[in-house]
């Protein structure tokens, strides 16, 4: 599992972990649509019929945490705002945008246990472990060896 619960004094906290910048992105964005779905939930969000689209958020230069809560905040309004679930993104990123190949299923079909309001920056951050860098376990977080791109996100729900 590239996701797993953390603590926090309020709402949901997440610690993701990818290879690469955009694949912890892509993990990250899928942890956050689990986070909110009933295992029953998530299984019958797999047969529902897809749709393809591309996604652009625009990107901070140089600042990727805020990109990643852009990118995040982004998948809460296309849920809400445009009725599109997330399934299923492989991400770019360049200074300009987080781009992302997506699938999408209708959000009106998809039961949701919790909802998310918005992704904080309390606690917000991206480390990149070098190949003999560790970092400790965290919650239900294990240890985890680098090389690896590592997140921690806070949900407000």
């Amino acid at each position: 599992m590239p996701w797993w619960l953390v603590p926090t004094t309020a709402d949901f906290g997440m610690r993701v972990a990818a290879e690469t910048m955009e694949q912890m992105f892509a993990e990250a964005a899928k942890g956050m649509q689990d986070l909110v779905l009933s295992r029953d939930a998530a299984k019958a969000s797999l047969s529902l019929p897809r749709e393809g689209d591309v996604w652009r958020v625009p990107a901070t230069p140089l600042d990727l945490e805020r990109s990643l809560v852009r990118w995040l905040d982004e998948l809460i309004y296309q849920a809400e705002g445009e009725g599109r679930w997330l399934v299923d993104a492989e991400v770019a990123i360049d200074h300009e945008a987080v781009h992302a190949v997506v699938e999408w299923v209708d959000a009106e079909s998809v039961l949701r246990d919790v909802e998310i309001k918005a992704t904080t920056r309390h606690e917000l951050g991206i480390t990149t472990l070098q190949a003999d860098e560790i970092s400790p376990s965290v919650g239900e977080a294990p240890q985890l060896n680098g090389p690896l791109v590592v997140a921690h996100v806070v949900f407000d729900i």
